[in-house]
């Protein structure tokens, strides 16, 4: 069965390749870009937000978004977005002419079968904290160059990257084996909106509605092993959502809690512990439409262990909590980071959620604390505290395809 599978892979391969071959020969169309982000699943990321500014602010620049989820086509589309599936023909179609192909995570965000002569943009979706592509000793494999020699497609390479620093474009540059000259220093589109946006989305206002809280504490875990599987930050280190739920009540608090969107938490009793919870909000990755951003931007208290979205949050100087819980087995079988660890997170780090309840009721009553740490590391790694990233991030892309 395995070796059917592999002849069957080859076979569409080498079609591909013929697709691959006719996309190069093609007359490109520099004011038509290609969009999709986190391998056609979601509208979320630095290319959602990109995509948006050039639909409003840039006319002359035909934005068009692939997804492989037929449900989130038909959500663009009532919004008016021009969408395609990323496999359909016209996704094919718009893909070969495109004369820029922009992406969040690789070029599995949009179709990597038809990206000769177009130019590819990483927007990348975080500033590296842990070891990322092929910095990253544990997880990451690339692919066999024999097949990139057969299939060229295969290769992950990009004409351009965005970073928020020097020093974060000093580690991409190495982890995506692409010249530092072709990395543009912009800050990340997503950050838009936690610095311009004075909409409350809906979403959060029927939260608001429903819980009454004055803070909103957001926890947000990194990913962990494989894709698909489980984690639980939860049972190990002191959960007790009794506990838990009497002290938000006393700082009239919601916990959001998000797992990343490769984990799930397996515990069926766990789950509906949080479900029934009236200061514990489980989210699931379909929730706000898999978008965080909206949601930061309102959010008081930011708790994580090793997620490069603190790094975001820094932009609003607000409180962070580090929940390291297993650190040392994380640094081991997971991730090793790029610096150590302790010097590049401001604010208190928890070892448990006793620790961490704590700190969450000193962060509510003391928010200054840490703030000369939290205004360092961010000028170490945001170049850039406004709202105009997409506006450096499109100009940048228009020096590129003239």
């Amino acid at each position: 069965m395995r070796i059917l599978k592999i002849i069957g892979k080859i076979f569409f391969y080498l079609i591909m390749d013929v697709v691959w071959l006719i996309s190069g020969l093609v007359q490109k169309d520099k004011n038509l870009w290609v969009f999709g982000s986190w391998f056609g699943s979601k509208f979320a990321d630095n290319s959602k937000y990109l995509f948006l500014y050039v639909k409003k602010h840039q006319p002359k620049i035909r934005p068009v978004w692939l997804t492989r989820s037929s449900e989130l086509l038909k959500k663009l589309r009532e919004k008016g977005y021009e969408a395609y599936k990323t496999y359909s023909i016209n996704g094919f179609l718009y893909s070969i002419k495109a004369g820029c192909i922009i992406m969040s995570v690789g070029l599995d965000d949009v179709n990597r079968f038809t990206t000769l002569r177009s130019k590819k943009v990483q927007l990348w979706h975080g500033t590296p904290l842990k070891k990322i592509g092929y910095d990253d000793g544990i997880f990451f494999s690339p692919v066999n160059p024999y097949w990139h020699i057969f299939f060229p497609f295969t290769k992950e390479e990009y004409d351009m990257a965005v970073a928020t620093s020097p020093l974060s474009r000093d580690r991409l540059s190495s982890a995506l084996r692409l010249p530092l000259d072709n990395i543009v220093i912009t800050g990340y589109p997503r950050n838009d909106v936690l610095l311009n946006s004075t909409t409350i989305p809906d979403t959060l206002s029927d939260i608001k509605e429903q819980y009454h809280y004055r803070y909103l504490i957001f926890y947000l875990p990194t990913f962990r092993g494989q894709m698909g599987s489980e984690f639980d930050p939860f049972t190990n280190y002191g959960f007790d959502a009794n506990k838990i739920e009497k002290s938000l009540e006393e700082i009239n608090a919601l916990l959001l809690i998000k797992s990343h969107p490769f984990n799930h938490i397996k515990d069926k009793g766990l789950l509906e512990k949080l479900y029934r919870s009236k200061r514990i909000k489980l989210i699931s990755n379909s929730d706000f439409g898999g978008d965080i951003y909206p949601i930061l931007r309102y959010t008081d208290i930011l708790v994580t262990d090793y997620s490069s979205v603190y790094f975001d949050f820094l932009l609003l100087n607000r409180p962070i909590i580090f929940a390291p819980f297993d650190i040392e087995r994380y640094v081991k079988r997971d991730r090793e980071f790029y610096y150590n660890y302790n010097d590049v997170t401001p604010g208190p780090k928890a070892k448990d959620w006793d620790e961490l309840l704590s700190y969450i009721k000193e962060a509510i009553y003391n928010p200054e604390k840490y703030e000369s740490e939290r205004k360092r590391i961010c000028r170490m790694f945001n170049s850039y505290n406004d709202p105009n990233s997409s506006e450096r991030v499109y100009k940048a892309i228009m020096e590129i395809i003239k």
